[in-house]
């Protein structure tokens, strides 16, 4: 059995951009939670937000992530609220590896302030939000297997860091 690569972290902090590099570089097949439920209910999460609410949308989340993680050999990124789940974090780690992509709040804000596509920042200060949401969800981030600093690396950098990590274990 092969494991998967799961990566966890706040939004934008690079796990779809590096989840496609470690594909890239591996061979293994890549799977954004994210772009698997806009595909499966073929509208954008923010619009799904909109019509069914947060909850509706993690019972979905959910759905799907225990269906890609009975998977293998895979490299999946998660939402950013994918791992504040006990079951989520259940299912991911039953057969993955749970790397967490570190980056700090403000980070965060430079890199997504005037994206109006993330539901959890509609408010009326986005930057307040982001760091509510990273005090409540870092301790979930923390229960990964490994963290990796992506703060100033580039994809490829953490890609790497990610691999050599995952062969050095023999788990692929």
């Amino acid at each position: 059995m092969k494991k998967n690569i799961v990566l966890v972290g706040f939004m934008a902090s690079g796990k779809t951009t590096a989840g496609r590099k470690i594909s890239e570089l591996s061979g293994m097949k890549f799977i954004d939670i994210d772009e698997l439920f806009e595909g499966r209910f073929n509208m954008t999460i923010s619009s799904y937000f909109k019509e069914f609410g947060e909850t509706s949308f993690r019972e979905e989340e959910k759905k799907l992530i225990f269906q890609v993680a009975s998977e293998e050999n895979l490299v999946i990124s998660t939402g950013g609220g994918a791992m504040v789940y006990l079951e989520n974090r259940k299912a991911l780690k039953k057969n993955g590896i749970i790397f967490y992509l570190e980056i700090l709040p403000e980070t965060v804000y430079e890199r997504v302030k005037g994206d109006i596509s993330r539901p959890m920042l509609n408010s009326p200060n986005p930057k307040e939000k982001i760091y509510e949401l990273f005090k409540k969800r870092v301790k979930f981030y923390k229960m990964a297997d490994y963290t990796v600093l992506s703060e100033s690396k580039t994809p490829e950098v953490i890609a790497k860091e990610i691999l050599t990590f995952f062969q050095r274990r023999g788990l692929q």
